[in-house]
């Protein structure tokens, strides 16, 4: 499948900004308490080891830092995200919705089954069909992955407006705060298998790295 110059700078944006915003997330601490009645079965973020005296003032001020990163980076990906729903809306070619959920459609749901019927043998066998057109599963997987970056964030909105940083917090926003981690978790095991098959196909011979670049020869 051939993609527009756009889109091959919006996957490298979003690829980008993605797993960094997951890596600052997995490495900081946030502000605030929880609700005392609460019972939180997942933290927001993964919490940093308690120190005393002067070492817990400056893992404070670290932590804040990345917490501040955190938001900054949530908010120019929410931007990002919008801007690549309105390009599902576009001509682009390799943008569009139908490339993103071929599974709203007849003649796209057809294609789903019948690669979930075939492909599978392939894989064990170690080998990958060449990408084309017709690639329902990867396309669904790409739908799959703006899915779940657009519920990061959303849900990264709402407690960037309903997080308490100096108190303990309501049972909405801690229920928020779980719907976000889960979705970490879905985000980074779909980013390894998207990593994944990009280098099996690249390893066939498939150029699939090429064809997403968005500059440079092809």
């Amino acid at each position: 499948m051939e993609y527009a110059v756009s889109i091959r700078w919006m996957h490298l944006i979003l690829a980008l900004f993605l797993t960094l915003q997951l890596a600052v997330g997995e490495l900081m601490d946030v502000p605030g308490g929880e609700h005392p009645e609460a019972q939180v079965t997942a933290s927001l973020v993964t919490p940093a080891f308690a120190h005393e005296g002067h070492a817990a003032a400056a893992q404070a001020e670290e932590d804040e830092g990345l917490f501040e990163i955190h938001e900054i980076l949530g908010l120019t990906l929410a931007v990002v995200l919008l801007l690549r729903w309105l390009m599902a809306a576009s001509s682009a070619q390799g943008a569009n919705w139908r490339i993103l959920f071929p599974w709203l459609y007849r003649e796209g749901r057809e294609e789903l089954v019948k690669d979930v019927r075939t492909e599978p043998k392939m894989w064990l066998k170690g080998e990958l069909p060449e990408p084309s057109d017709h690639d329902a599963i990867a396309k669904t997987m790409h739908g799959a992955m703006i899915l779940t970056a657009t519920g990061l964030a959303l849900t990264g909105l709402a407690l960037y407006f309903g997080w308490n940083e100096h108190g303990a917090q309501t049972e909405l926003i801690e229920m928020v705060g779980e719907v976000h981690e889960s979705l970490v978790g879905l985000m980074w095991a779909l980013i390894g298998g998207h990593v994944f098959m990009a280098l099996m196909h690249q390893k066939m011979g498939h150029r699939i790295l090429q064809k997403m670049r968005p500059f440079g020869a092809r």
